[in-house]
């Protein structure tokens, strides 16, 4: 079995996380070694990293909302992002991989750099990108496909960024994130430049249900790659 890097993105409210853990068990009960590593709260092996990226952690996704951020200005943060994502890829990612583990991510960069190419439009497209290319490539991507109004139903709290309230849109209402979940959505499409992403239909459908698909995908994909 070859190693392999698989990413489920989408939008708030797809169901990337719970997906996500749902598939892992499943590659496990077919004999696939998967392990998960979550874009946030991952914990890490080594006690300093682990320290060390909780408050970075804090720094990009719980910062008083109050707090001037616009003094540090947009490019300061992006390069936090990338930092956090290298950490991952360095400290969990890649030893997972050497392993010969098939690792499982919800989301990977991608959504996050989507919310980046639509708020941070002065950190030059081609500096975005040469940060984020530097990060191990997933080897499989699933986007996890569901009407932005569908996912707001789903949220008890619309957050500020969810909603885009950081981001130029005002409010914390359903239509206001079904608006600028749109919009992430249509950014998205961006980053599959060669068409080969594999896109999941999630309305109506439960977490197992949406997580069976991906995982025999998954596995397919797997044994046809071992294959040659």
């Amino acid at each position: 079995m070859r190693p392999s890097l698989i990413a489920v993105t989408g939008i708030d409210g797809s169901g990337k996380s719970s997906v996500t853990r749902a598939v892992v068990p499943m590659l496990r009960h077919r004999g696939i070694p998967a392990v998960e590593v979550p874009t946030r709260g991952a914990r890490f092996p080594q006690q300093y990293v682990q320290q060390h990226q909780q408050r970075l952690e804090s720094l990009i996704w719980d910062p008083s909302p109050v707090a001037p951020q616009f003094e540090l200005g947009h490019l300061h943060y992006f390069l936090l992002l990338a930092s956090w994502f290298e950490a991952l890829d360095r400290c969990l990612v890649r030893p997972a991989l050497d392993r010969g583990e098939v690792v499982v991510t919800d989301g990977w960069y991608y959504k996050v750099a989507a919310r980046a190419n639509l708020r941070w439009r002065d950190v030059p497209e081609a500096h975005r990108r040469a940060c984020l290319s530097q990060l191990s490539q997933p080897n499989i991507v699933f986007l996890l496909e569901i009407d932005p109004q569908v996912a707001a139903a789903r949220k008890a709290v619309i957050t500020r960024a969810e909603a885009g309230n950081d981001d130029g849109h005002d409010g914390r209402t359903p239509a206001s994130f079904a608006q600028f979940q749109q919009r992430v959505r249509e950014e998205l499409d961006r980053f599959d430049t060669t068409g080969a992403w594999q896109t999941v239909v999630v309305d109506g459908r439960d977490v197992e249900s949406v997580a069976t698909e991906i995982a025999d995908v998954c596995a397919h994909h797997l044994k046809a790659a071992a294959d040659h």
